[in-house]
């Protein structure tokens, strides 16, 4: 498992990085691009998944969850959009104002959905024990992170959305100045919750790494 990360790693960040390469070249037609970014976005699902598989090991029972590989998957979906909104308002290529709102909800409701998998992985942990060790010890704060979680998903949906309903304002009908601060606003709201979304999704995988437990001890 941890091999095909690896390999799906690898295969992700090529494409990825020749696209960027060849995208300084003017004479590529739309249709290789699309062909192209297609690819890059299904090996991009293709990497997450292999991450996900790669943590569900037999002999590390609080790993070894169905919860697990779901908050994964959540976790790159509810910060994911953000992210990359942030990167291509940035870079001038954003998406259409109905791409950018869909990619908005879809974090949202990943970030509802992880929370309600995060409070369930939580309740299972008291049924997972060795001679030794007791799993729900091992992180006392988990429901403060979830907690945590939740508020810095809340408030990075809330000014990714306050960005994207800015999208369009002030790119034609007003002048330039204002066109400018309206961008400005846009950037810092974006960057915020593209920040705050990050901060959530690692505070969660901190936790899901210091739940390692073997059978053994």
């Amino acid at each position: 498992p941890l091999s095909n990360e690896v390999v799906a790693a690898v295969v992700f960040l090529a494409l990825g990085g020749i696209y960027w390469i060849l995208s300084f070249r003017d004479d590529l037609r739309r249709s290789f691009r699309i062909a192209w970014l297609s690819a890059t976005v299904v090996a991009g699902l293709a990497f997450v998944g292999y991450i996900a598989a790669a943590y569900s090991v037999p002999s590390v029972p609080t790993w070894n969850l169905p919860t697990a590989p779901l908050t994964l998957w959540l976790n790159a979906l509810s910060s994911g959009p953000f992210v990359g909104l942030f990167g291509l308002l940035l870079a001038r290529q954003e998406p259409s104002k109905s791409v950018a709102v869909a990619l908005a909800a879809l974090a949202a409701l990943a970030a509802a959905g992880n929370g309600v998998v995060l409070v369930t992985q939580w309740q299972e942990l008291p049924g997972i024990v060795t001679t030794t060790t007791r799993a729900v010890d091992l992180v006392p704060a988990m429901p403060l992170v979830i907690g945590a979680y939740v508020a810095f998903e809340a408030v990075a949906v809330a000014l990714g959305g306050a960005g994207t309903l800015l999208h369009g304002i002030g790119a034609s009908d007003d002048p330039f100045a204002a066109a400018q601060r309206t961008r400005a606003v846009r950037l810092a709201l974006t960057a915020t919750s593209a920040v705050l979304a990050l901060a959530a999704c690692f505070a969660v995988r901190f936790t899901f790494y210091a739940l390692h437990m073997t059978l053994g001890i």
